[in-house]
């Protein structure tokens, strides 16, 4: 891992985990004026990269489109529970920009389950 993760024994724990995490089908934003972005597959690099392959919904029109950036994360409350920023870095999805940012809490659950927490 090249990624700035705090040392500790829970974050390493969570950081491992997360680099197998694919998250499916989540909607990072509910903000929009009548479109809708779902990313269909969402996935953390150990670099400290992430990289999102998405959807924009317009009505019944969608349009594929890619976003990524960067993630960092404060010091793990458990092995399987963080606080993470992800920076927009880049982004073709209609009506978004660069330079944005997605605070959550992730819960890494068992099965390649997870739960996202907007903070």
């Amino acid at each position: 891992l090249s990624a700035d993760i705090p040392t500790d024994n829970k974050s390493q724990n969570f950081a491992n985990r997360l680099l197998d995490l694919e998250i499916r089908n989540f909607r990072p934003t509910d903000a929009g004026s009548g479109a809708s972005l779902s990313y269909t597959s969402m996935s953390f690099s150990g670099d400290g990269t992430w990289r999102a392959d998405g959807l924009v919904s317009i009505g019944e029109d969608s349009i594929d489109c890619v976003e990524g950036g960067d993630w960092t994360m404060e010091p793990a409350q458990t092995r399987t529970s963080a606080s993470m920023v992800w920076n927009l870095g880049q982004t073709d999805c209609a009506g978004r920009q660069a330079g944005g940012e997605i605070r959550v809490q992730l819960t890494i659950l068992e099965n390649g389950r997870y739960q996202v927490r907007f903070r």
